[in-house]
Order: C-alpha cells, then structure tokens, then sequence
C-alpha cells in the first residue's frame, strides 16, 4: 500500500469514528424507533387492551408508512452531513489537508457522510423491529395464511414476500431495513452538497426532507412521471423495472447511481471551496 493510501485510509477511519462514536449519530439512531413509536403507539395500545396479537410484519408496515416516518430524512443528515461545515467554520480543514490533501479529505467526506446516514436508519430500523419483536411474534399466523394463499401474487405489493414466505424472517427483516436504510445515504449527500453554499446548521439538515418533498410531490406529478420513478417507491422497495422479485437490486441500484452523482458533485465542491479558502 503506498504512503497516499495509508493517508487516506486514516482519514477515513478518523472521519468514520466522528460519525459513529458521536452523540449525533446516537441521538439520530434513536429517534428513529422513537418516531415510529409514537406513530404506532395507538396501534400497541389497542392490541394489549383487547387481547390482539402483536407482529413485527405488521407493527413496522404501519410505521413505515406513517407520518412520523418521513422525519427519517432530516434524521438521516445528523451524523456528519455537517461534518464539513463545522470543519470550514474552525478552520480545522488546514491541519488535515496539509498531511493527507484535499482530495483525500473531499473523498474520506463524501463516503463517510454516505456511510453514516444509510447506518443510522438501518440500526435504527432494527431496533423498533427488536422492540415489537419483545411484545409478540414475527409474522402473524393470518398474515402468512394470506401471503400462501396469494402465492407469486404477494410478490406485486410486497417487497421480499419470498423470504416470509420460505420463513426466513431474520433475513426479511435484515433486507427490509437495508433497503430503507439505502435512502440515508442519498439524502444525507443532498445536505453535503447544500452545506457547500450554507454554513446554518439547522439549513442542512432540514434540507433533505425539503428537497426529497420537491423532487417526490412537485416534479413527479408536474411530470407524470411513472411509479418507477417515485423516490418513496424505489426506497421503500415497491417497484422494480424488471421483476417485482428484484425490487431490492433496483433500490441499490437507483441508490448507488444516485449517490456516485451526488457523491462527486460534493467532492469536487469541496475541493473547490478548500482551494479558494
């Protein structure tokens, strides 16, 4: 490995325990079962009073989709999508690119603020799962009956019914967190990208949820645009272009597309923004 490689890689593994080992990233992760808490607080409420059987499957479909969900794009920024800001604003940026550069600095950025925001809603995505899995089952007993009698159909409405279907729960529920887990790294480098023009903290990170209503509501109806193109759609893993049975590869493929772009916009800003400083 050659001396501008280890640079990078000690950057990058200085940058990443920022974003980890950080009361942001601690508070954003939980937040996240917090919010979907409350968004089925009504919902637990009622089973345990009349008796009725508690499912992961069905407790997190309804906080998936609920309103309190959509606070998971601005929680997405807290861990480092900042990270640059701050650094512009101290001048900290000096003493790390005088021994690693500016390039190094503008990469290790862009992937650890991609990294940070898709592991903060993973975990948080699995913990409200472990809560609910506490008070009851994975799957109801209905809810499987259902899904057998439906057969290949299930696979039209519900992302990864294969693996309920063959009982693999611990894997659907892995799969399901990742895949909306996936929109983290795409909006928390739309808040890098908007903190290269505005260094207001709280600008950056409310700027994902802002931009992500713009691009799913106003363009998409302003447009027509069909519901492969739904960015709630792709991320939720609901459609796919090919095969409703490879919903999952479309959402990693779309993410990954979208964050390179992004990713590049970003570390070509800040090298910019670094070289003029």
């Amino acid at each position: 490995m050659t001396a501008g490689a280890k640079k990078f890689f000690r950057l990058l593994r200085s940058d990443f325990r920022r974003a980890v080992l950080s009361e942001n990233f601690l508070t954003a992760t939980l937040l996240v079962p917090f919010f979907y808490l409350l968004g089925t607080l009504e919902s637990f409420a009622e089973c345990v009073k009349y008796g009725m059987e508690i499912s992961v499957y069905e407790m997190h479909a309804m906080a998936a989709f609920g309103t309190f969900r959509l606070l998971n794009y601005v929680l997405c920024a807290f861990p480092f999508a900042a990270g640059f800001a701050a650094d512009f604003q101290s001048r900290y940026f000096r003493s790390v690119i005088a021994r690693s550069g500016r390039r190094c600095y503008a990469i290790s950025k862009v992937i650890v603020t991609a990294l940070s925001g898709t592991l903060c809603l993973v975990v948080g995505e699995l913990l409200y799962m472990l809560l609910c899995a506490c008070f009851g089952t994975a799957v109801s007993a209905e809810t499987l009956a259902e899904l057998r009698t439906a057969g290949t159909g299930a696979f039209e409405t519900i992302p990864h019914a294969k693996l309920l279907l063959d009982g693999n729960f611990v894997g659907y529920f892995l799969l399901l967190a990742l895949t909306r887990g996936l929109v983290g790294s795409f909006l928390s480098l739309i808040a890098l990208c908007v903190s290269l023009h505005m260094q207001n903290r709280f600008v950056i990170l409310a700027s994902p949820l802002l931009i992500f209503y713009f691009l799913e509501t106003v363009l998409l109806n302003l447009f027509k645009l069909p519901a492969q193109c739904s960015l709630a759609n792709i991320f939720d893993g609901r459609v796919s272009v090919i095969d409703s049975r490879y919903m999952f590869w479309y959402s990693l493929a779309v993410a990954v597309l979208l964050s390179a772009v992004l990713g590049v916009i970003a570390a070509r800003g800040i090298e910019r923004k670094l070289k003029n400083a």
